[in-house]
């Protein structure tokens, strides 16, 4: 009896193994394991499930990493008060903007200077708003990044923004030495530090960090920095491109100051970057030079009130 049941699991085995089975199909055959059995076969089914197995979560993960980054809720209102300050902060769980304007907020999304933003209305550059934000739920810390695009969310879905990048040719100036026998001014000093890329952990006076600089409608100070930080600080005031072609390399101190206010530097006078410009020359022994030169440029191509809350 014994001998004819393991005739008969012979005879079933070899039976399955014979059966004729159309090319690449596995499931018209049991998954027997048997030394006589195609292992190509084999190899490919467990290919295959461990495709199918792996696809489907990468897919999920890439519609997720594609979806926009949006706040939970928001709420804007136009600021009627004649309050001339205005900020950005953030507090646990909120995105919080007083008085500031639809083309501050999308210099911010963006990370543009003012000069980048183009065909911007009057409207979204003069009417103040208070917006306040929650982030999504479970959410306990964004970073910057994350904040700027749920603000850009925020501007296509309430303001209707739409945008383009391009680049422009637009007015800029070259940052220069001053002198035909290069000598530096005397408030532009080489400075031991490299604020750069080793700042001091030490505070100076007052408490304040030994690298920090300081800006206004007024005054441009530096500590160990190179000369690009410079320009980029010019461009703050004159509203335009600063290119640094000093071709000084080092590290320096600079304090220029010059009869200005001490608003925000947006909001210098004609008057005032004339003084500065003159100021650059005699304390600093360096010069703006103006040219034309190419920028990559953010266009707004619609923008409308906000929709109400």
């Amino acid at each position: 009896m014994t001998h004819d049941r393991a005739r008969k699991t012979v005879a079933d085995s070899q039976s399955v193994e014979e059966r004729p089975i159309a090319e690449n199909d596995f499931t018209e055959r049991p998954l027997i394991f048997n030394p006589r059995w195609d292992i190509r076969r084999l190899l490919a089914v467990m290919l295959a499930v461990v495709f199918v197995a792996d696809v489907v979560p990468a897919e999920n993960q890439l519609a997720a990493q594609s979806a926009p980054l949006a706040f939970d809720a928001v709420s804007i209102k136009e600021n009627k008060t004649a309050n001339l300050d205005g900020i950005f902060r953030t507090t646990s769980g909120r995105f919080i903007v007083t008085n500031l304007s639809v083309a501050s907020l999308i210099k911010y999304a963006y990370r543009l200077r003012n000069y980048q933003l183009i065909d911007v209305p009057n409207w979204a550059s003069s009417t103040p708003y208070d917006v306040m934000a929650t982030y999504p739920e479970g959410t306990v810390a964004s970073t910057d990044e994350q904040v700027r695009r749920m603000v850009q969310t925020l501007l296509t879905d309430r303001f209707g923004l739409h945008v383009h990048r391009e680049t422009r040719q637009l007015p800029a100036y070259e940052l220069r030495l001053a002198r035909g026998d290069g000598r530096l001014g005397p408030q532009l000093v080489s400075s031991p530090l490299d604020c750069d890329n080793n700042p001091p952990p030490s505070t100076g006076r007052g408490g304040f960090p030994i690298c920090q600089g300081f800006q206004n409608r007024a005054l441009i100070s530096g500590k160990g920095r190179r000369l690009d930080a410079l320009a980029t600080a010019l461009e703050a005031m004159v509203q335009q491109k600063v290119l640094n072609r000093t071709g000084l390399t080092g590290t320096y101190d600079w304090n220029v100051r010059w009869e200005g206010a001490r608003g925000p530097t947006e909001e210098a006078t004609v008057e005032e970057i004339a003084a500065m410009i003159t100021a650059l020359e005699g304390q600093l022994g360096l010069k703006l030079q103006s040219i034309r030169a190419p920028e990559e440029v953010v266009v707004v191509d619609a923008i409308r009130l906000p929709t109400a809350n």
